[in-house]
Parts: structure tokens; C-alpha cells; sequence
């Protein structure tokens, strides 16, 4: 086998699109490719702003909850 021969890419769990769950081939380097499409990932984000909203207007989740979350999580 020569060296620039590219082995394929065992298929991860993580191949799954998290919105709609279509199998993908993630792309290589950069930050790890978790949805199939630009639009899987902005209706996730989308669905997921509206969960938050719902949540703050029923009290089940505060703005000091989104911050303390979002500064022990950052990195991730």
C-alpha cells in the first residue's frame, strides 16, 4: 500500500445526522460535523431557541441557569 493511498473511514455513531438521523460522510479536519446539511443544523438551533424560550416563560429554566451553563461548558 503506498503512503497517499486514503483507507476508508470506519463509519461512528457520529455519522448520523442529530436533526433528521441520515447517515453522512463527515467532512475531514476542522471541528467534528455532527449534522448532514446547513439546514438540519439550523433547524436544530432553531427548535433548540424555542425549547429555551419555553422553558424561561414556564420557569423551569432561568437566564442565570443559560449562564452558569454556558461558562462551566465553554471550550466544549
Amino acid at each position: 500500500m503506498q503512503v497517499n493511498e486514503i483507507l476508508p473511514r470506519k463509519k461512528r455513531p457520529s455519522d448520523d445526522c442529530l436533526w433528521c438521523g441520515a447517515a453522512f460522510e463527515a467532512r475531514n479536519g476542522g471541528k467534528r460535523q455532527r449534522f448532514c446539511r446547513p439546514l438540519c443544523r439550523t433547524a436544530f438551533h432553531s427548535a433548540s431557541r424555542r425549547w429555551a424560550e419555553r422553558a424561561i416563560a414556564s420557569g423551569a429554566l432561568s437566564i442565570a441557569d443559560l449562564r452558569s451553563e454556558s461558562h462551566s461548558r465553554a471550550g466544549i
